[in-house]
């Protein structure tokens, strides 16, 4: 464009470049962030998930849990320990509702309940 300046259309407008469509944003070849932007600073929101329990070691007290939204969010199943079990005993296949905190190493599955 005369005098410099960005072009309208360009990849800082969204626009394709070179005619293709402009990639999502990526890292590591993985969309990041819950819906496709970039990851939320701070802490993470409150929200209830659904899944089922993957893997669960009653004697070393933690297990995995897994869903669809957990794979496309985190890209791996959330650990959970014995101790965020709210009620009642949980066992492999069986499907739970938990809420996803910030661990030191990484995503942590609390409040887990069986469902049904």
């Amino acid at each position: 464009p005369p005098h410099g300046g960005p072009m309208r259309g360009g990849p800082m407008f969204g626009g394709p470049m070179h005619g293709g469509p402009m990639p999502g944003p990526m890292f590591g070849g993985m969309p990041f962030g819950p819906y496709g932007g970039p990851p939320m600073p701070g802490p993470m929101p409150m929200m209830d998930f659904v899944g089922v329990v993957k893997s669960y070691n009653e004697e070393k007290g933690w297990g995995f849990v897994t869903s669809d939204v957990l794979q496309r969010m985190y890209g791996k199943d959330v650990l959970f320990r014995k101790s965020a079990v709210a009620s009642g005993a949980v066992g492999r296949g069986q499907h739970v509702s938990f809420r996803v905190v910030q661990g030191d190493r990484g995503p942590l599955a609390e409040n887990v309940a069986p469902l049904g």
